[in-house]
């Protein structure tokens, strides 16, 4: 910690101490279930409302102003529910990231590169490997929806 005004030339930082903490970690695999169901149904819920709008083939340069708001905050949706799924680590978290990711790592949906570093991310990574790999023989893996 530096006292204030910063001044890089005379400025000396304090030295601080704090009392020992300790911080259990406990794993709550029901939190996490409900978590999960929650940011399933948020992402299912936008991502419905957005491809029944056409926006899913339609990018951000091909449209007007008209409805702009609600496809950002309908992204925001998905990417906040792509988030939380992310966050859990979880074997089931990581099966719903995989289904919803179709290797298209390109576009205007941030939500793809979070479910993307979900699964690279991902504590289960022998999981992951497996889930991909089955993932990536479906039709629909690598063509985005557009």
């Amino acid at each position: 910690m530096v006292l204030a005004p910063l001044d890089m030339q005379s400025s000396a930082p304090l030295a601080l101490t704090s009392n020992k903490l300790e911080i259990d970690v406990v794993e709550d695999s029901q939190w996490s279930r409900e978590t999960l169901t929650a940011a399933i149904d948020q992402f299912n819920k936008a991502e419905a409302k957005y491809v029944s709008h056409g926006w899913d083939k339609l990018s951000m340069s091909q449209m007007g102003t008209e409805g702009m708001g609600e496809r950002g905050n309908l992204e925001g949706e998905m990417q906040e529910a792509a988030e939380k799924m992310k966050l859990l680590d979880t074997e089931e978290s990581l099966v719903e990231i995989i289904r919803r990711y179709d290797g298209a790592n390109i576009g205007w949906d941030y939500y793809r590169y979070v479910l993307y570093d979900g699964i690279i991310q991902s504590k289960h990574s022998s999981l992951s490997i497996d889930l991909l790999s089955e993932r990536m023989l479906q039709p629909t893996f690598g063509f985005p929806s557009r």
